[in-house]
C-alpha cells in the first residue's frame, strides 16, 4: 500500500511578546499610581514631577523610607516601585521694595548706631524660620539640640553653622528648579557633615534661595514700613505677644514650634526670639551713609545673626540689636530663614 505524504503549509505562529518589567510610580497621595513598561536592560523615562498642594516634590526613591534616591540611568531587570518624596512647603511672604531707617540710636540696641537710610529692592522671605522637618528633608540629617520633642519637626532647626545654612539654600533651589545663588567650592569635607570650611560667592541676580542680607532682615522685621515709627520687637512693643525668650518666669525656656506667637505687620513670624537667624553679611560698624541694597563688608570677625533667641532677655530680641558668630561654629541658639527674588 502506497503511503502518500501530504505537505501542509507551515503555520506562521506569531513571535512571543518581548518580556517587559513594570515600573510603578507611587506618588503617595498626589495622583493615582503611574506605570511604565520597560524592556529588560532598558531605562525608565522620568515622568513630569507630580504636584501636591502644600508640598514640594523631592524626587523618586526606591524604598518606603525614602532614603535611597533612584538613578534613572540604571538598567531595569525586575519589576520596581518608585516612591515620591514630599518636602514640607516653605511659605514665602512678599516684602515690597522701599526705603527705611536702618539701625537705632537707643543705647539698648547693641552696635546699631547711627541710624541711616537704606533702600532695598523687593524680595520674598520665609514666613517662619526653617524648621527641623524642612531641613532634614533636604540635608538628610538633623543637627538640632532640641530634636527629641514629639513635635520637633515644627521647631526651628538650630545648632547648624553658616556654611550649612548656605548649602541648604542651594539644595532647595536645585530641588525647585531654580538657579542657585551661591557658587560653593573648597568644601571640607567634600561630602557629609559638619561642614568645617567652604568658599562661597554669590550671584545676586539668580532666582534661587539665599540667606537674607542684614538690611533685608531688619527691613522685614520692621514690617517694611518706611521710616517708622517702628515697634521695639518684630510686630509689637510687648515681647510676650510676639517672641519666645527668657522672661525670667517659670522653667528655663527652649525652642518652640514656629508660628505660635503673633506675626508682624507683614505676616512674618518669630523674627524676635526663638532662635538667632544667620544673615549673609560679615559684621561691621555702620558708616551712617545712605545706601541701596547693601550686602555688608568684604570681611569681618563673624557673620551677622539677628533676632535674639529663646535663652536671652527681652533686650537682646529687639529688632535693631546686632550680633555675630564665627561661620564655622554651631550653637543650639542659631537657626535661619531664607529669601529669594
Amino acid at each position: 500500500m502506497a503511503i502518500i505524504a501530504l505537505l501542509l503549509p507551515a503555520c506562521n505562529k506569531p513571535a512571543p511578546p518581548a518580556p517587559t518589567f513594570t515600573v510603578a510610580f507611587n506618588t503617595n497621595g498626589a495622583i493615582a499610581i503611574l506605570r511604565q513598561q520597560v524592556k529588560p536592560g532598558g531605562t525608565v523615562t522620568k515622568p513630569a514631577d507630580p504636584a501636591l498642594t502644600g508640598c514640594n516634590f523631592g524626587g523618586w526613591y526606591t524604598n518606603n523610607s525614602l532614603s535611597i534616591p533612584y538613578n534613572f540611568a540604571s538598567p531595569v531587570n525586575a519589576n520596581i516601585t518608585l516612591h515620591a518624596k514630599w518636602l514640607p512647603a516653605i511659605e514665602m511672604v512678599q516684602v515690597p521694595g522701599g526705603s527705611f531707617l536702618m539701625g537705632s540710636d537707643d543705647t539698648e540696641d547693641l552696635d546699631a548706631a547711627p541710624p541711616h537710610k537704606v533702600t532695598l529692592n523687593g524680595f520674598k522671605i520665609s514666613k517662619y524660620p526653617i524648621t527641623q522637618g524642612q531641613y532634614v528633608s533636604l540635608a538628610g540629617y538633623n543637627p538640632s539640640e532640641f530634636a527629641s520633642h514629639d513635635d520637633a519637626g515644627d521647631h526651628p532647626v538650630e545648632n547648624l553653622n553658616w556654611y550649612e545654612a548656605v548649602e541648604f539654600c542651594n539644595v532647595l533651589s536645585e530641588r525647585e528648579g531654580l538657579t542657585p545663588v551661591y557658587k560653593i567650592s573648597a568644601r571640607i569635607p567634600a561630602a557629609g557633615f559638619p561642614i568645617t570650611a567652604m568658599d562661597v560667592a554669590a550671584d545676586w541676580s539668580a532666582g534661587g534661595y539665599r540667606l537674607p542680607t542684614e538690611a533685608e532682615w531688619e527691613y522685614a522685621a520692621k514690617g517694611g514700613n518706611g521710616n517708622g515709627p517702628y515697634h521695639v520687637y518684630s510686630g509689637s512693643d510687648d515681647p510676650l505677644t510676639v517672641a519666645w525668650f527668657n522672661s525670667g518666669a517659670g522653667t528655663y525656656p527652649e525652642t518652640h514650634p514656629v508660628g505660635k506667637k503673633k506675626p508682624n505687620g507683614l505676616g512674618i513670624y518669630d523674627m524676635s526670639g526663638n532662635v538667632w537667624e544667620w544673615c549673609w553679611d560679615w559684621f561691621g560698624a555702620y558708616s551712617g551713609a545712605a545706601s541701596t541694597n547693601p550686602r555688608g563688608p568684604s570681611s569681618g570677625p563673624g557673620r551677622v545673626m539677628r533676632g535674639g533667641c529663646w535663652s536671652l532677655s527681652d533686650t537682646v530680641i529687639r529688632i535693631a540689636y546686632r550680633n555675630y558668630f564665627d561661620p564655622v561654629l554651631t550653637y543650639g541658639l542659631i537657626g535661619f530663614r531664607v529669601v529669594r527674588l
